[in-house]
Parts: C-alpha cells; sequence; structure tokens
C-alpha cells in the first residue's frame, strides 16, 4: 500500500511539473528545451535576448525572436527570451541569464546600452550585445547596429515620390538616437527626392502606446499628409489602424514586412532584417571570432532593404520604381554620402 501511495504522488508530481514548463510565463527561465547540440557533439552554445516588447508585434520583437529560431536551427544553440522587459527591470533580466549559465545574451534595443553596461563588468565570460547601439566596452560588451539612415532615406524618397497632397510624416517610437537618425534620414530623403514637399514628425514616447501612436496619426491626416512612416515597434499598430480609416493614406511599414497587416494601406515597408544582425552575433560567437565592438550593417550587406510593392506593383509608376533603385544603388556604391545622414 506504501508503495502504492508513493508511486501515485510520483505521478501527480511529474504531471504538475509539466503543466508548470509549459507555461509561457516569459519570465528568463523560458527557453526551448529542444534545441540540440551542435555538430561537433560540444555541449551548445546558449543565447538569451531580453526584449522590450511581446514577439507578437508584428515588428521590432517578433524579428527578434525569428532571428533566434533560425540561428537555433542553423547552429544548435540553446535559445531563450523574455519579453515586455521594462526598463526599470532590464537589470535583473540580464543578471538573471548570466547567473544561468548563458554565453551571449543579446539586448534588443538601445535602450538596453546602461543596464548592459551596468550588469557585464560582474560576468567576465558571458558576452554581451546590444542591437541597434554603439557600446564597445572591453572584454565582453559590444553592438551591432543598423546603417538606419540608409533606409529611411530610402523611404523618405518613395513618400517623397508617392505623396498627392505634398505632405509627409514619420511617427517614432522613443526619442532615442537610433529613432531621431531614422526620422533625420527619412526626411532627408523625402527632400532629396522631392525638393517641394512637406514633411513633419512625431514622437509616441512610448514602445507599446499604440492609442497614443493613432491620436498622433490622426493629427497628421488631419493636417493632410497623405504617407506616413511607422517607425514606432509596437505602437506603430496604431498608425496603421489609423490610416485604413481613411481612403487615399499610406503606411510605410518598419522593420517587418507589414503588408499583410494592412494589405490595402501598406504601401511598402523599410526592412530592418534583425535576423541578420542575430545570425551575425551568434556566428561571431560560435565561430570564436567576437570583439568587444561596434558593428554596422546596412544596404550593402543585406541588412536593410525595402519590401516588395505586393497589392501596389500596379500603382506605383515605373519611373518611381526606377529613381528609388537608382537611391539604393548610389548609396551603397557612395555617390549619396554626403547626402544622407551617417548613423
Amino acid at each position: 500500500m506504501k508503495r502504492f501511495v508513493a508511486l501515485a504522488l510520483t505521478v501527480v508530481l511529474a504531471f504538475a511539473l509539466v503543466g508548470c514548463g509549459s507555461a509561457n510565463t516569459g519570465e528568463p527561465a523560458q527557453k526551448d528545451n529542444q534545441a540540440e547540440s551542435n555538430s561537433g557533439g560540444t555541449e551548445p552554445v546558449k543565447v538569451a535576448v531580453v526584449m522590450s516588447g511581446p514577439i507578437s508585434d508584428g515588428s521590432w520583437n517578433a524579428a527578434a525572436y525569428q532571428g533566434l529560431m533560425e540561428a537555433k536551427g542553423k547552429y544548435g544553440i540553446e535559445p531563450a527570451y523574455i519579453e515586455n522587459v521594462a526598463q526599470a527591470d532590464a537589470e535583473g533580466a540580464f543578471r538573471d541569464y548570466a547567473d544561468q549559465g548563458y554565453d551571449l545574451i543579446i539586448g534588443h534595443g538601445a535602450q538596453f546600452t546602461d543596464p548592459v553596461k551596468k550588469v557585464a563588468p560582474n560576468y567576465p565570460d558571458v558576452k554581451f550585445v546590444v542591437l541597434n547601439s554603439d557600446i564597445a566596452q572591453e572584454p565582453n560588451v559590444g553592438s551591432i547596429r543598423f546603417r538606419a539612415t540608409e533606409i529611411a532615406f530610402v523611404t523618405g524618397a518613395v513618400a517623397g515620390l508617392m505623396t498627392k497632397t505634398g505632405k509627409v510624416g514619420i511617427i517614432g517610437g522613443l526619442e532615442i538616437p537610433v529613432i531621431t537618425e531614422a526620422v533625420h534620414g527619412f526626411l532627408a530623403g523625402a527632400k532629396y527626392a522631392n525638393p517641394n514637399v512637406e514633411t513633419t514628425y512625431a514622437y509616441v514616447g512610448d514602445w507599446n502606446d499604440v492609442a497614443k501612436a493613432k491620436e498622433l496619426a490622426i493629427t497628421m491626416m488631419d493636417s493632410g499628409v497623405d504617407v506616413i512612416q511607422n517607425n514606432a515597434n509596437q505602437a506603430g499598430l496604431g498608425i496603421i489602424e489609423a490610416a485604413k480609416a481613411r481612403p487615399g493614406v499610406m503606411v510605410i511599414g518598419n522593420v517587418t514586412d507589414q503588408n499583410k497587416l494592412a494589405p490595402d494601406t501598406v504601401l511598402t515597408s523599410g526592412l530592418q532584417k534583425i535576423p541578420v544582425l542575430v545570425d551575425f552575433a551568434v556566428s561571431q560567437v560560435v565561430n570564436g571570432k567576437w570583439e568587444a565592438k561596434n558593428y554596422k550593417l546596412g544596404l550593402k550587406e543585406g541588412a536593410v532593404d525595402l519590401a516588395p510593392w505586393h497589392g501596389f506593383e500596379s500603382k506605383v509608376p515605373q519611373d518611381v520604381k526606377d529613381r528609388i533603385q537608382e537611391i539604393k544603388e548610389n548609396i551603397i556604391n557612395g555617390k549619396l554620402s554626403d547626402v544622407v545622414p551617417q548613423s
């Protein structure tokens, strides 16, 4: 009888543990236990990503998750991630992963620069990488960033050439260097392609405030803006929602191809291929080539680009397509280095 009771308790406990393990809590312990070791048979490299928003945002964080999963398949890493990390909680998230023995911890966004600078000295054997930041701190902190002004210049040119009202705008998330640089790139691109265009910009002040972004978009549209660039991550969904209700207004998506969110509204998207950055970071660590320095990747490296026109293919004049292609090529070959703001 005692053996039977003990067995029953063991079974109940096993089921309880399985139930706890399947909960999507977003805590640092969240990881994919199906990760396999690399082809060399050694222990897999453990990689964690700290994110400021949800992986369901269809943009910035969704792309990071995609990159992490692609790296798992390509390099056999053991991945983990945590979503919706507020600035006040960031240091704790990085410390938790470092304490768990992760080899590479990626802070997904420049807002994680200061937390990483504070935490990293206590874990000299852990490599920290901040995406879209310029940080470099020996011996174990580096960064990778997009040449964001390059693709922002291109999307600005698209807006300038496609507007019918002669007014275009861009809405950013936080007013931080990487976003203000992109805003300036967009404004410069619009003016370069169409010197007579009127430009405007605004900042949400938050990555996740969809309602505020929608309000800002409505204000722009009320002033006559008919092409709006989204650069606000999760909050940017409010921009698309607002534009859908205004026939004739077009949105240029950001980070990922956002056309599927509103096929009749999203003209194209300025792609920031976050999986390329994640792959670069992981490959450097896996292959023993990682250095505590800042890397910059742009159009030439395939890290940024313009998304397809999709349903707008027949609506975009061929001369506009040719002009955009020419601008991209001239950025790559350096002919516009004095025109495109530097990242």
